[in-house]
């Protein structure tokens, strides 16, 4: 009887050291979150980049494996973001669909750099020289527009923008009575570096970007004679410093509030034919604060 309790309690002994012992992970997502705990919700101590080797515990808890990082961190780690190895060199039999790869080559991983596509909205707040005779200078616009972003390292990424500008007012001369309808629009395409200072649910992110507006317009014409319309368009350079604070509601979705710091200025325009609304040559500048909120995607 004491031989039986003694062999259960070595094979209880094995099988629980089979299940903690570490193996061989590779990290199979980039910015891998490595949390405090086997929970979704748990704190996040540390962030890893696509094909960092870890230290891997055997059986997973509740999705989970523990884990121990380069640098000596233990957390956990959620099993879709692992690919692990056998000792022998191979996969774990739950992991087939991804293929083996050959001794050694784990280091040489060349990680994929994740997408995120955010959708934008918001006011620019500028200061322009005076555009229309007799009335106040034009000073806010709305905008709306997309991002995509493409993340080269675990901080930095390339980001793309495109975005349409637009404001839109009707005035009447009080001298003359004369209405007119006044529209302004731009379509600004922009290109440049992001960096983040990633957290636990928290992040900020430091954008600067440059390129061309396709084209900024101004139109104006008498409400009474709509025939006859003075019309300007001119591409240019452009350019915005942004910083942005996300929050993030889950691996996948986000959200967050932009302020940032537009130039935007057209060469001198003008002289118009058709109205006396407009001076007689001006400059249509954009250059202003700007602030906005959006949604993000995380691929």
């Amino acid at each position: 009887m004491k031989l039986k309790i003694l062999t259960a309690f070595i094979l209880i002994f094995i099988g629980i050291n089979e299940a903690l012992a570490a193996r061989l992970g590779v990290v199979d997502v980039d910015r891998a979150v490595v949390r405090e705990n086997p929970d979704l919700t748990s704190k996040v101590i540390q962030n890893l980049a696509k094909g960092t080797q870890i230290a891997v515990s055997n059986e997973p808890t509740r999705d989970f494996h523990k884990v121990r990082t380069p640098s000596g961190v233990l957390g956990w780690m959620a099993t879709e973001d692992l690919v692990i190895r056998n000792p022998e060199g191979t996969l774990k039999s739950d992991q087939n669909e991804v293929p083996p790869m050959k001794k050694g080559f784990e280091k040489k991983i060349n990680p994929k750099p994740s997408l995120v596509l955010r959708v934008l909205g918001g006011m620019d707040f500028f200061n322009s020289p005076a555009v229309i005779v007799n009335f106040p200078t034009l000073s806010q616009s709305m905008h709306y527009g997309a991002e995509f972003l493409i993340y080269l390292t675990d901080r930095l990424g390339w980001v793309t923008r495109g975005e349409y500008l637009f404001k839109s007012l009707s005035l009447t001369d009080v001298a003359s009575g004369n209405s007119y309808q006044i529209s302004l629009n731009s379509l600004p395409l922009m290109t440049g570096l992001e960096y983040g200072i990633l957290g636990n649910h928290i992040s900020v992110h430091f954008g600067l970007l440059g390129g061309v507006a396709f084209p900024t317009q101004i139109q104006a014409f008498a409400v009474a004679t709509p025939t006859s319309v003075d019309q300007f368009s001119v591409n240019h350079l452009t350019a915005l410093a942004k910083a942005d604070l996300n929050w993030q509601f889950s691996k996948v979705l986000s959200s967050f509030l932009e302020v940032g710091y537009r130039y935007s200025q057209t060469p001198t325009l003008g002289p118009p034919t058709a109205t006396n609304i407009l001076q007689s040559s001006f400059i249509i500048n954009w250059g202003g604060l700007e602030a906005g909120l959006g949604l993000a995607l995380t691929f």
